[in-house]
This record gives structure tokens, C-alpha cells and sequence, in this order.
């Protein structure tokens, strides 16, 4: 089958080669004409290298020549097909794929030297260098820049000049020196940069009205030793002088106090309704006083007293913040039955416009709801493993319940699926040949848009979260039947724009399964204790707890981190109250609660990733590293089987099938899962644009699972200094992922070069490499 596939791909590959091979446009261009081809940009003598570089040079150079679709200028190719040929074929490549020629106009490179110097000049460069070389190849026209850049122009001094003496107060606790100090390369975007931070920061402490326009520098340079000097000038406001128009007075800035605040919870533009107000006084946090607010109800009060305390940060008698704006319109936007909110300040004849330093300003927030109930039926076929079945769901959502912004969710699932049985000709048959398993739960969440139980009086800056979820699900196999029950509280806040937190105080997980008599017999001489306890009740009661940073900025093309920690811990509280309270054992030695053994471990693994950024958002050089170990102890001699860790599969070690790499340096062929305790994997992925939503890949992997304690059943599985560089294994391949924005298609192949399964001396599988050691991997979205 593997074979079949790939003789198709290699020759639907070859077939649109050949195809694109016909597409040249050198016939169609007019001989007078040349397209734009390759900019090349040299920097001589370039001793700022971080300062300096050509790919931000490259921005300033117009026009841009045509795209290329593998090595071909496919969409001109399509204009001049269609130019040439008015059919249908024609008409559709026009539509879908067409691009007008861009041809070299020989005036372009001087406009392009003179962005080019202005770009210099801004960034202190003032007396560059430009050359450029214009190469004419055929029926294309590439051009050579050589930048020499000037003796760059440093930072002297730095001072202020307050127009408006009042600002000087919050200016000297403003940081100026970490923004701007002497000894710095002058730098106009710098200084850009710094209007825009001075602004935020005055509009921070009060003055609503200021803006980047009452910033200005003022450089003074002297050209012969290259030195600048920087004065930053804060401007007056200027107000129309009544007695003689078309002049101006300067009066300072006036600083602005929220005096009321009104919240109209559920406006309705559309309907004319009478609306009563509701005085209440408010204790935020651990402030000592009480802040007062104005609630405006329509006929039916959707919600109740204190919804929506903990999400506004607009505190009457305090000073205007922009940050304070932004906070609240964050938290709303969590209450997931608000549609829109729009926050509005008025100021009309609240102070002296003249010559006022402060005044009051009114906030009004207005929020706008949605559907309150929605009702969901969902029917799938589903496809695990090679396994096919049928699944269906029934999700009942209320977005109010207890009408403070709750969202209490309901939903009833159940399903059938084909199963392979796992022990031919030992066990009976299954009695139904087609779906011989079923499954049905019921799981419900109760959301709180707050911080509840026990830490409701917390004040946490960032946008704060309570869930509790409960969950039951029963399994019908053809040789057991497993019910498992659930129950979770947890916590989410945001320390900061790029810091979150989730902590879990209480994880429960019972599972208890009930083998038949001949499953049961086989499973007591089963030797692979994990594997044994996968079919056995066991007990889960501990704590999570999640770290993760993510420097992402949404909208921008940049590079950026991301990091996450888990940390997971289970019996440890139980297995304190049974030690200082004499708790029985259990047969083996070992403590029960309800008459199972729970289990006691600790765990934590951290994925770190690095995105580098090229020239465009879909041209990126991801690198990632993942570290995880589970320690059983105490109550426990293994890990659960579902809190171990595993190696290949679509997201992770692309060369192997799930969970079937390692543990360690295993060589046997047992066709269980394998699952390890400590687990190393690196990888890293070049991901770059075809055409279009059609993006590719090429990546390598690199990693193993390994077990803490020797295994009878895994031999030369167990993590060892001294050998486990020697077991990872590696492998690389290539991907398309069909890009569509709000969800990704994404097919992988890759072959493993490394691997550890073979004795030294023969690890290294390259030059053994057959098609059936391809693995292809479907998956939706990218693995990281």
C-alpha cells in the first residue's frame, strides 16, 4: 500500500514539473522590456552588523519582482496564457493564479539610493555611500547595491525642556536614561519608539487628553566630531486666545480623576426600554475603601450584584490609565456571554478648559449580551489506529447559570468502534463482528469568569479564571469493561501580557476495571507490571500546576519564545494522613483509599521552543526541546500506565509509529505501546510557503523514552548516563500542510536515520533505507 502511494506521488511530482517546465514567460516579454529580477545589497566595511543588515535593507527596494511557484513565475505565466488564449482553461488561471509583469524601469535604482540614504540618515548613518550595478540577464534585470556606511553619529547629551512645568514631577520617576542615554548611536526609530513610551506613560497618570504630538526632539550635531546632542521637549497645550483670533496661549496639561463610573450590563440599541439606576458601593481587592458605581438596568436584570466586580479596573477617584481601560475591556471579553463592549469617556463640563491642572472625567461601560442557551448534536466517524467507528455528542451550554457570567456546560457522548483483539487464538472471539466496543460518558464544566473557593478575596492584576469540571465514562471491551470517574478544580490568572499560570489544587481519577475470567488469567501471568496496571482499578488524587511564557505578539512578524513547565503530584496528602494517623495496608504492603490502591509520583516535563522569523510569517526555523520525568514512590512501584511518557507519532519522533520507539535501547518486537518514565527529545523544522495556503517543511527529530528501573520486560530500557547519548535516536523528513488560517491539514513522511533498536556499529540507517521505512503521518494543526 506504501509502496502504491508514494509510485503516485513520485509521479504526479514529475508530472506537474514537467508542466511548470513549459510555463516560460521569455516568449511573451516584449524585446524592449526586462523583468525585475534579484536585488542584491552589499554593506562594505559593515561594523554594526546588529544594527545593520541587508534583509532590513531589502525593505526599502521597489518594485518587488514576480513570484515564483518552484522555480517558475507560474501566476505571470497565467497572465500571459490567458492574454494569448481566451478559453475557459485561460479564464479559470486568470481568476485564480494571474499576476501582471513587473518590469525594470531604469529610474528605479536612484529612487531606491534615495530610501535607501533616508533609512541611513534615521538610523545616524548621515553621510553614506551608495553604488549600484545594473546586470541585464536576457529578458531579466537584476541590480547590485554596495552600501558604505558613514561614521555613525553618537549620543552626547540628553536633556529636557518642559514647556509645561507640571509635567516635571512624573518625568523624573519616567526611566529617560534605559531608553536614551549618551554614548548611544543616534537613532531616529529610537527616538520614535520613546514619544510613543512617554506618551503612554503621562497617559497612564491621568492626562487622558495627551498625545505624541506634544513630544519633540530637538538634535543638535556638530559635524566634524560626530556627536549629537538630544533635548527632549514636553509641549504646552495651546488654547484659542478669545480676545485675538488666530492666536494661542500655552496652559499646562490637565490631569483627569474618574468621577463616576456607569455599567449598563445588557443594552439593547434596537429596543427603547426605561432603564433604572442602581447605586453600589464596591470593595475591590485589599483596598480599604469602597468604590462607588452606577449600574443601569433595563426591565430584566440578566445579571446579578457583583458580576462583574472582579473584571473592571476603571476606579472612581482614581487617575485615568490607558492600562486600566485595557485591563477591563481583557476581562469582559472573558465573560463568554457578552457579545461587545465599548468603554466611553466624557469630559464634557467637568473642568477648565483654560487653565484647570485637574479635572473629573465620566466612564460609561456598555456591554452587549448573546445567546444565553445553545443546544449541539455532532455525529463523526472516527478512525484511531485503523479502528473504525462511530462517535456522537450532545452538548447542552448556559452561559449564565447562576447569573454572574457562569458558564455551566453539559454533554452526553457515546460511541462504537471496531477494535482489533489483542490476543488471537488465545482469547474467544468477540461475539459482534463489526463494532465489537462501546463507550458513553457524561462530563460537565462550571466556569467562573473570577478567582472562587478559596481565594475569592485575591486581587491578581492579569485576567483571572475558576473551573471545575466532573466527568464520568464507561468502556464495554470485548474482554473487559473499564468505568472512569473525574473531577477537577482549577485556577488560570495571567501574571503578565506574556506570563500565565494554571493550577489545579485537586485532580481526581478513579479507575476501576472489570477483566472477564479469561482476560484475568492471562493478565496474572503477564510479566510487564505497567501493562498490568493499565487493566487494573487504580486512584489518582494529587495537584498540577502550569507555567507558561509566550512572547508572541499578535500581528507582528518577529521572533519570539515559548516555554511551558508542568509539574503533577498524586497520593502525597493521603499518604501523610495514613502515616500519622495509622492507616491499614492493603495485601503487598501497600494503602488503599475506598478499597483501591492510589497512586503516589511525582512528575513535570518542559517544552521550550524558538521561532525565527525570515522574511515573511510563513518562513520560519522552529527549534524545540522537550524534558520530562516520572518518579513512582511510595504507594506506587509504577507509573500509570496514562501518565507515562512515549515516543513517535505525527506530533513528536515522525520516523516511528505511535508509541513504538524505545524504550532506550530495547531491541525486541513486543507489539504493546511503549511508554518510559523519562523521556528527551529536540527537533527542529524549516517551514517555508509552496504556494498560496500550500505550505512545506523539512525537519529532523531527535530523542528516546527510557525507564527508571530495570525492566524485565524492556531489557536495556533503563536511563543510564553513560549510554543514553548513544540511544537517541533520529530521524528527518519532509511536510505539506494545507494552511487555511483558522485550522491547518498537515502530512508528514520521514525515515528513521538513527536507530536504536540495532546493535552499535549498525545504528546509523541511512544507507539502508528502503520505501517501506517511510512512516507518513496525518495530522491537523502543527506539531508545535
Amino acid at each position: 500500500m506504501i509502496k502504491k502511494y508514494f509510485t503516485l506521488v513520485i509521479g504526479v511530482s514529475a508530472f506537474i514539473l514537467m508542466g511548470l517546465s513549459a510555463c516560460s514567460v521569455k516568449k511573451y516579454i516584449p524585446k524592449n522590456e526586462h523583468l525585475v529580477g534579484k536585488s542584491i545589497v552589499e554593506i562594505k566595511n559593515n561594523q554594526y552588523p546588529k544594527l545593520l543588515t541587508a534583509g532590513d535593507l531589502k525593505k526599502f527596494i521597489h518594485p518587488k519582482p514576480n513570484k515564483k511557484f518552484l522555480f517558475t513565475r507560474f501566476n505571470l505565466w497565467s497572465y500571459f496564457y490567458y492574454k494569448h488564449n481566451k478559453t475557459w482553461l485561460g479564464k479559470l488561471l486568470n481568476k485564480k493564479f494571474s499576476e501582471k509583469p513587473v518590469y525594470f524601469f531604469s529610474g528605479e535604482p536612484e529612487t531606491n539610493v534615495r530610501s535607501l540614504k533616508i533609512y541611513l540618515h534615521d538610523l545616524g548613518f548621515f553621510k553614506s555611500r551608495i553604488q549600484y550595478k545594473v546586470i541585464n540577464h536576457n529578458f531579466i534585470t537584476d541590480v547590485d547595491y554596495k552600501i558604505y556606511p558613514g561614521k555613525p553619529y553618537i549620543i552626547d547629551t540628553v536633556s529636557y525642556l518642559f514647556q509645561d512645568t507640571t509635567l516635571r514631577p512624573y518625568m523624573k520617576k519616567f526611566k529617560l536614561s534605559s531608553y536614551l542615554r549618551e554614548g548611544q548611536i543616534f537613532n531616529a526609530y529610537k527616538l520614535d519608539n520613546l514619544r510613543g513610551k512617554i506618551t503612554d506613560y503621562l497617559r497612564n497618570n491621568g492626562y487622558y487628553y495627551f498625545t505624541r504630538n506634544f513630544v519633540q526632539f530637538v538634535a543638535d550635531t556638530n559635524f566634524r566630531d560626530y556627536r549629537v546632542n538630544i533635548k527632549v521637549v514636553l509641549k504646552a497645550r495651546e488654547v484659542p486666545d478669545i480676545n485675538h483670533p488666530g492666536l494661542f496661549n500655552n496652559y499646562p496639561h490637565i490631569r483627569y480623576f474618574i468621577n463616576k463610573v456607569f455599567v449598563i450590563p445588557n443594552y439593547s440599541p434596537l429596543k427603547i426600554q426605561k432603564y433604572d439606576t442602581v447605586r453600589q458601593f464596591v470593595k475591590l481587592g485589599r483596598a480599604k475603601k469602597k468604590f462607588l458605581y452606577y449600574y443601569i438596568y433595563g426591565p430584566k436584570r440578566r445579571f446579578g450584584k457583583g458580576t462583574f466586580y472582579h473584571a473592571i479596573r476603571i476606579l472612581p477617584d482614581q487617575p485615568y490609565s490607558d492600562i486600566r481601560v485595557k485591563q477591563t475591556y481583557d476581562n469582559l471579553f472573558k465573560y463568554r456571554l457578552l457579545r461587545s463592549v465599548n468603554i466611553n469617556f466624557d469630559t464634557t463640563g467637568t473642568a477648565n478648559q483654560s487653565s484647570g491642572l485637574t479635572g473629573v472625567i465620566n466612564a460609561k461601560i456598555i456591554m452587549q449580551t448573546g445567546k444565553l442557551n445553545t443546544f449541539s448534536v455532532e455525529v463523526v466517524g472516527t478512525n484511531s489506529s485503523g479502528n473504525l467507528g462511530v462517535n456522537g455528542a450532545l452538548s447542552i451550554t448556559n452561559r449564565n447559570i447562576f447569573k454572574r457570567g457562569e458558564v455551566f456546560n453539559i454533554s452526553l457522548n457515546g460511541g462504537f468502534e471496531a477494535q482489533k483483539q489483542i490476543a488471537s487464538g488465545t482469547l474467544p472471539s468477540s461475539k459482534n463482528n463489526l463494532f465489537n466496543t462501546f463507550e458513553t460518558g457524561i462530563n460537565s464544566s462550571l466556569y467562573f469568569p473570577m478567582v472562587l473557593f478559596p481565594f475569592r478575596g485575591l486581587s491578581l492584576k492579569g485576567n483571572s479564571q475558576t473551573s471545575v469540571d466532573i466527568g464520568y465514562n464507561y468502556q464495554l471491551r470485548p474482554y473487559y469493561s473499564r468505568s472512569i470517574t473525574n473531577a477537577d478544580l482549577g485556577y488560570l490568572w495571567d501574571q503578565s501580557v506574556y506570563i500565565h499560570h494554571i493550577l489545579t489544587p485537586l485532580n481526581i481519577n478513579y479507575v476501576k476495571v472489570n477483566p472477564s475470567p479469561v482476560f484475568d488469567s492471562i493478565l496474572s501471568k503477564e510479566t510487564n507490571i505497567a501493562l498490568k496496571e493499565q487493566y487494573s482499578n487504580h486512584f489518582i488524587f494529587g495537584l498540577k500546576y502550569s507555567f507558561i511564557f509566550n512572547n508572541q505578539q499578535i500581528n507582528k512578524i518577529g521572533n519570539f519564545n515559548y516555554f511551558r513547565l508542568d509539574l503533577e503530584s498524586s497520593g502525597n496528602l493521603l499518604d501523610a494522613l495514613n502515616h500519622w494517623f495509622g492507616g491499614k495496608r492493603i495485601p503487598g504492603g501497600f494503602y488503599s483509599l475506598f478499597g483501591v490502591r492510589y497512586s503516589q509520583y511525582i512528575r513535570f516535563d518542559g517544552d521550550f521552543r524558538h521561532y525565527i522569523h525570515f522574511d515573511n510569517a510563513s518562513n520560519m526555523l522552529v527549534f524545540r526541546a522537550l524534558v520530562g520525568l516520572a518518579i513512582p514512590f511510595g504507594n506506587s512501584s509504577e507509573i500509570p500506565y496514562e501518565k507515562g511518557f512515549y515516543a513517535g507519532g505525527a506530533n513528536g519522533m515522525r520516523g516511528w509509529h505511535f508509541r513504538m520507539l524505545g524504550p532506550g535501547g530495547y531491541t525486541g518486537t513486543s507489539a504493546y505501546e511503549r511508554v518510559g518514565d523519562i523521556k528527551l527529545e529536540g527537533n527542529v523544522e524549516w517551514r517555508f510557503p509552496v504556494y498560496n495556503f500550500i505550505k512545506g517543511a523539512l525537519f529532523i527529530d531527535s530523542g528516546n523514552i527510557w525507564n527508571y528501573n530495570i525492566s524485565s520486560v524492556y531489557p536495556n530500557g533503563k536511563f543510564k548516563w553513560n549510554s543514553f547519548l548513544r540511544q537517541m535516536a533520529v530521524d528527518a523528513g519532509f511536510g505539506i500542510r494545507l494552511d487555511f488560517s483558522y485550522f491547518v491539514l498537515r502530512f508528514d513522511v520521514a525515515a528513521p536515520f538513527v536507530n536504536p533498536a540495532y546493535p552499535r556499529g549498525q545504528r546509523w540507517r541511512l544507507p539502508y533505507l528502503q520505501l517501506h521505512d517511510f512512516i507518513g503521518n496525518f495530522g491537523i494543526g502543527y506539531p508545535f
